[in-house]
């Protein structure tokens, strides 16, 4: 599966979810495979419930290094396993995609790009200390981005 480009930032987009189309706002959804991005996603499908037709938009965002565009599909299947198999469950239709590059550029010109309505994030991911040195991803993604950011303890 050959890696698109948003600027500088590689993407590949991956099918996954259930079949029966994607209709509904669609809200990006940063997953790193850790509680608080799973909270996160507990907060888009606590909303579904509700009666609001959101459709999850999963993405993981993968250090650029040498050789990461080959990785992305594996890379991003593995860091939202977890995330899969919860809508998988409730058989709610997803998509997902993987970017290399700065997760919080990567995640505003992602959610401008792919028509998302709202970012949905938790506030501290698995690299909690990084946060606290160079300000947190969720905090930057604020400042980026150009749909509403909910963010989620």
């Amino acid at each position: 599966m050959a890696a698109e480009s948003f600027g500088e930032i590689p993407w590949i987009g991956i099918p996954y979810g259930p079949r029966g189309g994607t209709s509904g706002r669609r809200v990006l959804v940063p997953i790193d495979g850790s509680a608080t991005s799973l909270r996160a996603l507990d907060y888009v499908l606590a909303r579904r419930a509700r009666g609001d037709a959101l459709v999850p938009y999963l993405l993981t965002v993968v250090p650029h290094g040498e050789g990461v565009e080959e990785q992305l599909a594996e890379r991003g299947k593995e860091t939202t396993a977890a995330a899969r198999a919860r809508l998988d469950a409730d058989a709610v239709p997803y998509v997902l995609g993987v970017a290399a590059g700065p997760p919080a550029v990567a995640i505003a010109r992602l959610a401008r790009e792919l028509g998302c309505e709202e970012i949905v994030m938790g506030t501290r991911g698995l690299r909690a200390l990084e946060g606290i040195l160079l300000g947190s991803v969720a905090q930057r993604v604020l400042h980026l981005a150009e749909v509403p950011v909910t963010l989620v303890k």
